[in-house]
């Protein structure tokens, strides 16, 4: 499930994922909108992940959910 603010002008709302801890690290990828279909796999780089989520507080949605899996595996 993925709901958040539906602007088409601009991301009012959103989630963004980084390769890394810090709000510096490479955003993988921004989620705004509406309904997401379908099911987006992201891999970090990196020993970690970072997942901001930003509203601006006005319009909202019912949310959304996310699942993550831990390999252990490091990429060469």
């Amino acid at each position: 499930m993925f709901d958040l603010e539906d602007n088409l002008s601009e991301c009012g709302d959103y989630v963004e994922i980084k390769d890394g801890l810090g709000s510096w690290d490479i955003p993988l990828k921004k989620y705004c909108g509406g309904a997401m279909v379908g099911q987006d796999w992201i891999q970090a780089t990196s020993d970690s992940m970072r997942v901001e989520f930003v509203t601006n507080g006005f319009v909202g949605g019912v949310g959304f959910v996310a699942q993550y899996n831990s390999s252990g595996d490091s990429l060469s």
